[in-house]
């Protein structure tokens, strides 16, 4: 009897177990069928020798309220080298864009390969930012060599041949700089004398945050229509501060890495969330082309500059202060 219990609460946890894998399958292929980009990818040749240029077409077709990123570079690894920026080729016919991207790349090993996959971000009506993946082609790449190199006659690199020795050349060259140097260091300490100068501490992040925020203000970008140099600067100023304020990769980062390291004791979640906001808009003003309204970038601007000073970290007493180290400087006497 409980040999017939236990098989049955096996064979129960058997059945529960493969309904849940079931299940995440299922809603996995689902989540991934939501994507609105189709993809297509063609690539010039099939089979290559090593060395040899060769162009990967990724299709892509879209809704057209949606807003598409060029591919990631980094997503060419391995054995290719991209040899040039993608190409975009564009056209919208019955509420679809139709984009086409053209990249020359190379590869400097033999055998077959998959070719890239391209990462694209893009943003649905709201902003939000999405991912999505460009599928992979097969190339085989050839030797130069012929397939049967018997009786080929294939030499090694002749050597380099050593230089006549002349070590009495160099002793008399190497006396002769000591001598002078010796000569000037001699001169130069007599015309000069010690003293103690402070050390001049780096200049904090906030100051620097706080004065390229003055600057962006009087270039007054918005008013001259540059929007996309303005949230360029805007979104550089920010992520400087954080990775020296708080010691967080930020220049560096996509907004999505960005988002999973923006966390710090002294940063509050509410400012995190107005910044990762600030810097989502920035992406879209500078990679799909989104234009806000006029009253935003002010908006924008302040709620920067209150990330800044309300995160502004609290300075050491007078006495603290005065006690920064010296090192000594030597002036013309």
């Amino acid at each position: 009897m409980n040999k017939s219990i236990t098989r049955i609460f096996r064979q129960s946890l058997i059945t529960i177990f493969l309904f849940i894998t079931t299940v995440s399958l299922l809603s996995a292929e689902e989540a991934q069928d939501k994507s609105p980009i189709n993809f297509d990818i063609t690539v010039s040749a099939e089979s290559l020798r090593v060395g040899d240029e060769f162009t990967i077409v990724v299709k892509a077709d879209y809704p057209e309220e949606i807003k598409l990123s060029e591919p990631a570079a980094k997503a060419v690894e391995g054995a290719f080298v991209l040899k040039s920026e993608p190409q975009l080729k564009s056209k919208i016919r019955n509420g679809r864009k139709y984009n086409e991207y053209t990249l020359t790349l190379s590869v400097f090993d033999t055998g077959e390969f998959e070719t890239p996959s391209f990462e694209f971000f893009w943003y649905d009506r709201e902003g939000n930012q999405q991912t999505a993946v460009s599928p992979s082609g097969k190339i085989y790449i050839r030797s130069v060599l012929p397939a049967d190199t018997t009786g080929i006659d294939i030499k090694d690199i002749i050597g380099p041949k050593p230089l006549p020795t002349r070590w009495w050349m160099y002793i008399l060259i190497a006396l002769a700089v000591l001598a002078v140097g010796s000569v000037i260091y001699w001169l130069y300490r007599r015309r000069i004398k010690a003293v103690e100068i402070p050390e001049t501490p780096p200049e904090p992040p906030y100051d620097i945050a706080i004065h390229r925020l003055i600057q962006l203000k009087d270039k007054n970008l918005p008013g001259k229509g540059k929007i996309k140099p303005y949230y360029s600067e805007l979104s550089g100023i920010i992520r400087q501060y954080l990775q020296g304020r708080f010691d967080i990769v930020a220049v560096e980062a996509t907004t999505y890495e960005l988002k999973k390291r923006l966390k710090h004791p002294e940063l509050p979640k509410e400012k995190s969330v107005t910044t990762l906001k600030i810097l989502n808009r920035s992406d879209m003003v500078k990679f799909a082309k989104h234009i806000p309204d006029s009253g935003v970038h002010g908006e924008d601007y302040e709620l920067i500059k209150d990330v800044v000073v309300s995160t502004k970290p609290i300075e050491r007493p007078v006495n603290e202060q005065n006690s920064l180290p010296v090192k000594k400087a030597e002036v013309s006497g």
